[in-house]
């Protein structure tokens, strides 16, 4: 009796709203009935693109993963396009994550005994989906491109410091906020830059000020997943040429250029873009390729580990360090997490030589590209645990790999040997 799961997507917030993925389960569970097999689990992804790869999914990511481990040999599906637009977006998918072929029983189309070597008749199927989404997303692109061009606001959220009038053009915001109008606190934020100051310290000031760090979209208010201010949308305001007069909308046919209100002058303007570039220049340091970035997370705080280099009198060394001790992730220095620097090259030998206990194949990986996707394919999770204050600190490295297995190490001081060149 063959192990299988069920794969369900919605494409928007109304088919959700609808219970249509629920309807695809059902109908899934009826054809697993009817032939028999032992269901490992449901998964489901609302309101997600068939364009976005499934490992960019939050179930489909977690589905691949189960896949991974040779544990499934049937994925039932309502139709093929629900797993991808694209035909070879998800082929390339299947043959990276599925050590085995997997078969696949859609409701509509019939069963393919192994999407990697599907029949002419699916492949079309398919084909013609995505050619059917080119034309679809040809006619949006090109319906917002005409109603830019008139001047309305077209671009997701209102930028912060504006307003929409009634025909939909960005004006300077009248609202209250901090005791003045939103368009002269974000005026503020450029001049404080142009003057010296920095993303965080303007972060940290509006904050501060009681600023509610939400995005407008027309006249709602959707918040962000933070609750503060973050130094790199301060970032993204003063790099916007938009509060200098010029909004340039990308689209897929050229750009569009077209003048809106500006809240600042654009001497002030390149002011601030030149004080950004001296802030960056002071955190420069030596390009590395971080074998296992994306994959560390912290114990404590359950923020990412991300590379970083540490420079002092005679040394260098790189690092992961977890990003609830940077100023762009918490502005407020009491409140960051205090985890271990974890060495980089320490960390990145003793993931790898669990990699090559696993799948003797891995040695013959060379690149570092080539080691990353061994990596990828191999790690689930990385969990660093600190112990401990000062010289003392110490941290538990724990290895969760997509096999089910673990891999348990610690780490207390290790040797500086790498000198400045």
């Amino acid at each position: 009796m063959p192990n299988v799961v069920i794969y369900a997507r919605t494409s928007t917030d109304a088919q959700k709203v609808r219970q249509t993925g629920e309807t695809q389960i059902e109908v899934c569970r009826q054809l697993l009935s009817t032939r028999g097999g032992s269901l490992l689990g449901v998964f489901s992804d609302d309101g997600v693109s068939g364009t976005l790869p499934l490992r960019q999914r939050p179930s489909g990511s977690r589905m691949l993963q189960l896949c991974a481990t040779g544990a499934v040999d049937a994925l039932i599906v309502f139709r093929l396009d629900r797993l991808s637009r694209r035909l070879g977006d998800v082929v390339a998918e299947l043959e990276s994550f599925c050590p085995k072929p997997l078969e696949i029983w859609s409701v509509s189309e019939g069963t393919v005994p192994d999407l990697r070597n599907a029949g002419s008749v699916i492949a079309q199927a398919m084909e013609f989906a995505a050619m059917e989404l080119d034309v679809v997303s040809e006619r949006m692109n090109r319906g917002r491109d005409r109603v830019a061009a008139l001047g309305k606001w077209t671009s997701g959220p209102v930028p912060f410091g504006y307003d929409l009038d009634d025909d939909g053009r960005l004006i300077p915001s009248s609202r209250m906020v901090a005791g003045v109008t939103e368009a002269e606190l974000a005026r503020s934020v450029f001049i404080a830059m142009a003057g010296g100051s920095t993303t965080i310290a303007e972060a940290r000031r509006l904050q501060e000020l009681g600023v509610a760090p939400g995005r407008r979209y027309s006249r709602r208010i959707v918040l962000t997943d933070s609750a503060q201010w973050r130094p790199s949308r301060i970032r993204a305001m003063i790099r916007n040429p938009l509060y200098a007069g010029t909004h340039e909308l990308k689209s897929r046919f050229g750009t569009i250029e077209r003048q809106v209100p500006a809240l600042v002058e654009k001497a002030t303007w390149q002011a601030a873009q030149a004080q950004l570039g001296i802030n960056l220049a002071k955190s420069q340091f030596a390009s590395r390729e971080y074998l296992v970035r994306g994959l560390v997370f912290c114990a404590t705080c359950d923020a990412r580990f991300a590379g970083t280099t540490v420079t002092s009198d005679g040394w260098r060394d790189h690092y992961y360090r977890c990003g609830g001790q940077v100023g762009t992730m918490q502005i407020d220095p009491a409140a960051r997490c205090t985890a271990k620097f974890i060495p980089a090259d320490w960390l990145e030998q003793f993931t790898w030589e669990g990699c090559r206990e696993r799948d003797a194949a891995a040695s013959s990986a060379s690149s570092f590209a080539e080691k990353r996707r061994v990596v990828e394919r191999m790690v689930s999770r990385i969990t660093v645990m600190s112990h401990g204050v000062g010289r003392g600190k110490t941290a538990l490295v724990v290895i969760a790999w997509k096999d089910g297995s673990k891999s348990t190490t610690s780490l207390h001081r290790r040797p500086r040997t790498q000198s400045v060149n």
